[in-house]
């Protein structure tokens, strides 16, 4: 057995009390109920923690079965400790953490036969390694040391019965992740094609013509350098008004904080000038690092498990909902680099934080990652505007990253 991982999975280390956005707070975090019992019943566990964990847990309407961390006024973990470290780990060991808490910011993704590991983007040490090594996402294998089960795989039989397509998972994600890592074709265009693509696997798929994705998948890959193909895509005229439009009613509704009021004037309008100013800042930014936006592409098909994040959706809704989720984490960042401010405040959660230089990119990635990629709701939310709006063609998701 082996495992599917960009590289950087293999050289992550978490930073602890040094991370200036640490993952203890803000967050819903599971603990099953043998967990929480582990914790009470610890041989060695103190008076002051047993008391803790009687106080820092409430049951889950959310989660069956699961009981939920109890957060402070401030949306802190109530098992943080003044010097950023966990009081159940300090004291009883990392063995006693949740399957929650031991895991992040490390994700796996089983299908059958093969399994794929990444991190999410809300931890800023994945970030800074996908902003400062162009390489960070090439796929390795990785060998190891358990075979699979059925119980493991992410789909179960009645949803692969229910979408055959699937059995054809590897093929297809494999395929967008080698579109986008291709350099020889800017991102965007990488991203449009890719629509053009699930579009016509998703005809397929309702034509229950399940043996000629693979086919299909070869005749895309032929098309990746045609030369009318990608001047067509890169001819595409952005239309400002459109998106920006759309764009403004999904902050609105889906995410819960971002810093894109950076773009509007003082009658609090959206301002193309201020956005053709921060898109101008953004590729002087990433100058010699440009590679930096392709590899949070790349990092995205991850955390929507493209193009089957949803089996109720097809799989052009299912890329449709990444293909947004990188076109507003775009905007964020255009909106920070057209600021003349050397510093951008944001607070969240009862904590203000302030941040210089790259960490200005680093920290709103983090932060718009964790509104948007840890919450399912959003995420259906996002699929529920775009076919709200008509957003349901290749065209007009062309208009999002454009």
């Amino acid at each position: 057995m082996y495992y599917r991982q960009p590289r950087y999975f293999g050289e992550f280390q978490c930073i602890g009390k040094d991370c200036i956005d640490n993952c203890c707070y803000g967050w819903w975090i599971a603990w099953k109920k043998e967990e929480v019992e582990k914790v009470k019943n610890a041989p060695n566990i103190s008076p002051e923690l047993k008391e803790l964990v009687e106080k820092g847990f409430v049951t889950s309407s959310m989660f069956d079965g699961k009981y939920m961390v109890k957060f402070d006024e401030n949306g802190k973990c109530p098992f943080q400790t003044e010097e950023g470290l966990c009081h159940i780990q300090k004291e009883l060991g990392a063995e006693y953490l949740s399957h929650t808490c031991m895991i992040y910011p490390r994700r796996e993704l089983t299908i059958p036969k093969l399994s794929y590991r990444f991190m999410s983007l809300s931890c800023r040490e994945i970030i800074k390694r996908l902003l400062s090594e162009e390489k960070s996402c090439d796929l390795i294998n990785v060998h190891g040391s358990k075979e699979f089960e059925n119980s493991n795989c992410n789909f179960t039989k009645d949803v692969i019965q229910k979408r055959p397509e699937i059995n054809h998972y590897n093929e297809i994600f494999e395929f967008f992740y080698e579109l986008i890592s291709d350099k020889k074709i800017p991102v965007e265009t990488a991203i449009i094609f890719g629509a053009l693509a699930a579009q016509k696997l998703t005809e397929i798929a309702a034509k229950k013509q399940y043996d000629r994705i693979p086919e299909a998948l070869k005749t895309f890959r032929k098309q990746f350098h045609n030369p009318a193909q990608l001047k067509l895509i890169e001819n595409i005229k952005p239309n400002y008004y459109l998106k920006l439009s759309f764009m403004s009613e999904l902050i609105e509704k889906v995410i819960e904080g971002g810093v894109t009021l950076l773009l509007h004037d003082q009658t609090g309008t959206l301002n193309i000038d201020l956005y053709n100013k921060g898109e101008e800042g953004l590729r002087e930014t990433l100058k010699g690092r440009e590679f930096f936006l392709r590899n949070l592409a790349l990092n995205l098909l991850f955390e929507f498990d493209v193009p089957f994040k949803f089996d109720d959706n097809t799989i052009f809704e299912n890329y449709s909902l990444f293909v947004t989720a990188f076109g507003l984490l775009k905007l964020n960042l255009i909106a920070v680099c057209c600021s003349d401010e050397h510093s951008i405040r944001y607070r969240a959660n009862g904590q203000e934080f302030v941040y210089n230089g790259d960490d200005k990119l680093i920290g709103i990635t983090a932060i718009i990652c964790r509104g948007i990629c840890q919450s399912e709701r959003k995420e259906r939310l996002i699929i529920d505007l775009l076919n709200h709006f008509e957003f349901t063609t290749p065209a007009y998701l062309a208009l999002l990253v454009k």
